[in-house]
């Protein structure tokens, strides 16, 4: 699941909150070859809504809450994909025996 998450997110396919949220609960059940980032990002993310939430919202509101988060979002997303290439060469390098 982490792999599919991981390489989700690097081609565009899952979004950073849902990728950070199913990473950080992997971490959380012990998993500690996910890096500690997703952990931090999801925690960080609590306030913005997931793509699936947007209609409950009023379309102005929505607007504003993501326009202040982009700054945050584009550092986060920086760190999760640097954090995603590096969970993915571990997990790779591992499954050959390295």
């Amino acid at each position: 699941m982490a792999k599919w998450a991981a390489r989700g997110y690097l081609e565009g396919r899952i979004d950073l909150v849902i990728t950070s949220r199913l990473l950080a609960r992997l971490r959380a059940e012990s998993h500690d070859w996910v890096p500690t980032e997703f952990s931090y990002i999801d925690s960080e993310l609590d306030d913005i809504p997931l793509p699936a939430q947007f209609h409950q919202w009023d379309p102005t509101a929505l607007a504003e809450k993501l326009k202040r988060s982009e700054p945050r979002l584009r550092a986060f997303d920086l760190g999760a994909r640097a954090a995603a290439r590096a969970m993915l060469g571990a997990l790779n390098d591992d499954a050959r025996g390295v």
